[in-house]
Formats: C-alpha cells, structure tokens, sequence
C-alpha cells in the first residue's frame, strides 16, 4: 500500500485536520473508481443515429405491444358475444384484422 501524506504526516487521529484529510482522500478516491467505473445512470452523449434507432425501436415495441392488446380485447369481445349475429360478426371482424381464434388455430395445426 503507498503511503500518502496522510501516512506521512504527524496529524493526530481524532483532530479536525485528520477527518478533513480524510473526507478528502475518500472523495477522491470516489472520483478516481466513478471515472473507471461510469454509472448505467449517468447520462451519456448520444449521436443522432443512436437515439433514432431507439426511438424506432421503442415504437416497434409499442405497436407489437397495442396489436396483443387488441387481439386481447377481440378475444374477449367474442367470448362474450351472446346472439349468433353477434358471434360471426366479431369472428369475421377478427379475420379482416388478421387475428384468428382458438378453434380456428386448433384446426389448423391438429388437423381437425
């Protein structure tokens, strides 16, 4: 371990001097570690093409994420559907929004 001043010098451990000294040696001990260590909080600098392709991403994400939403909601609207008018009806608005049933996928893929 290197000897600082701190080592160095004849300060008596409970002076005023010593605990200033060492606040001091802690900052910048503090300031050396966040230089070599940059917080994920900290802002950084972005380039315009950096934040345009986050932008485009996060918008990807929240149309995929209002598509399952109102693929959700026709589910739901043909559960509850009651008269048979109402059933075709909100099964076939479902097939011109490009969401199909659980029946529907059932028959696709177990042969039904």
């Amino acid at each position: 371990m290197p000897q600082t001043a701190l080592a160095q010098s004849n300060m008596k451990p409970g002076s005023a001097e010593f605990k200033a000294e060492v606040e001091r040696l802690i900052y910048e001990s503090i300031q050396r570690n966040a230089n070599n260590y940059p917080s994920p909080y900290s802002e950084q600098p972005r380039s315009a093409l950096q934040n345009q392709m986050q932008s485009r991403q996060r918008d990807w994400i929240d149309s995929k994420r209002l598509e399952r939403q109102r693929q959700i909601e026709l589910h739901a609207a043909e559960r509850h559907a009651t008269t048979t008018r109402e059933k075709i009806y909100m099964r076939n608005l479902r097939k011109q929004q490009g969401a199909y049933s659980y029946s529907e996928h059932d028959r696709m893929y177990k042969g039904f």
